[in-house]
């Protein structure tokens, strides 16, 4: 997998994730709340005289009335009265009432709510009574009870869980999206953080070896620059040979190490510390202008990796690091290992090798053999 894309797919991955388990929390939490049932029925206003004067008297009446069923339901009377008459019946039985008016039709839907279908349908027939024994519409007209009661489950709702979970799933989604991108910044950001950290100012670009257009892009840097190229591998294991011989087909300049060059760092992905060390030894004729990061396969030999992998004691820099800053200052490094006897040296010489002659010089003079010889 490309590791220019691993944090973004992580990050993906954890919002995805979050949205799920928020869908699932939300839709069962109201999939889980106690089940409601809501009772309906309906009375309709009749008139009681059939000539045309009480029609129309009829229809004045039931305009203005009508809407009083409202009241007449929820009112303390009505409610105290069915309380008492229904066992079971909820102390806040007012709240759990709604009526609906059809307009211009005289009807009158009431409906009621409660925790089984035989109490809600007790509740909404008491009901029901109450509005027909009021006589609201007389002397004109008067309600009557239109059909039986149709008894339907109300709660939970998974239609609103459903809805409900997939508005938390987003949000959720969103923030945790938000928050991986900002706690697991991916290796481009790490290496642009330390190179501001070690006080670079100047903009420096980071391209990676896997794009179609490195090369076209390095030779826009290199005529921004104004001098050759000059490939640094802060890192031993990556392969700035394959970069360099593209450069040189594309008659790109690179340089040789000597004059006024523009340096170009190459390294492995999120790799910002050995980038920034790097770069601050670099003389001033050789500004860093790029970073590229290789996303190819590592190239150094096993015996190469576990030899540069151990910590020498230059400051506590790591020997991949301190060997990366030595070719950045053009000085040669010296690398001590606690585990065996040799010494490089800035020469290149080795101690042992200078003890080894040294014990063969003492040896030749006290041999008598030597000597006369």
């Amino acid at each position: 997998m490309n590791t220019l894309r691993r944090p973004l797919i992580l990050s993906v991955a954890i919002a995805a994730a979050l949205a799920v388990v928020a869908f699932v929390v939300t839709f069962v939490v109201v999939a889980a709340g106690p089940k409601q049932y809501e009772a309906r029925v309906a009375v309709v206003a009749t008139p009681k005289g059939t000539t045309d004067a009480a029609i129309q008297s009829f229809g004045s009446v039931v305009a203005l009335t009508l809407p009083g069923v409202t009241d007449l339901v929820k009112s303390p009377t009505a409610t105290d009265t069915v309380i008492h008459s229904v066992d079971g019946a909820p102390s806040d039985l007012a709240d759990r009432i709604s009526v609906g008016i059809v307009p211009a039709s005289g009807l009158a839907r009431i409906s009621v709510t409660a925790d089984s279908p035989e109490l809600a349908t007790k509740l909404v027939l008491a009901l029901q009574q109450q509005a027909l024994d009021a006589d609201l519409l007389a002397p004109a007209g008067k309600l009557t009870s239109l059909g039986q009661p149709t008894v339907t489950q109300v709660a939970p709702d998974f239609t609103l869980g459903a809805g409900f979970g997939l508005a938390a799933a987003v949000a959720a989604g969103l923030i945790g999206f938000g928050a991986a991108r900002l706690l697991l910044p991916d290796g481009d950001r790490r290496i642009r953080s330390a190179l501001r950290s070690a006080g670079t100012t100047r903009p420096v670009a980071v391209l990676h070896s896997t794009e179609t257009d490195i090369v076209g892009r390095l030779r826009v840097v290199q005529s921004a620059a104004g001098a050759p190229l000059e490939l640094l591998a802060v890192e031993p294991d990556v392969d700035v040979e394959a970069l360099a011989a593209r450069l040189s087909a594309a008659a790109v300049p690179v340089s040789a190490g000597e004059g006024a060059r523009a340096v170009v760092a190459v390294s492995r992905p999120g790799a910002g510390r050995e980038v920034a060390l790097a770069t601050g030894a670099l003389p001033d004729d050789a500004p860093l202008v790029a970073v590229v990061v290789s996303d190819n396969a590592p190239v150094a030999s096993a015996s190469a990796r576990s030899t540069v992998s151990r910590n020498n004691t230059t400051g506590g820099v790591s020997g991949v690091t301190a060997s990366a800053v030595a070719a950045a200052a053009g000085v040669p490094v010296a690398i001590e290992s606690d585990g065996d006897d040799s010494r490089t040296t800035s020469t290149g010489s080795t101690e042992s090798t200078s003890s080894s002659t040294s014990a063969s010089t003492s040896a030749a003079t006290d041999d008598p053999a030597a000597e006369k010889n």
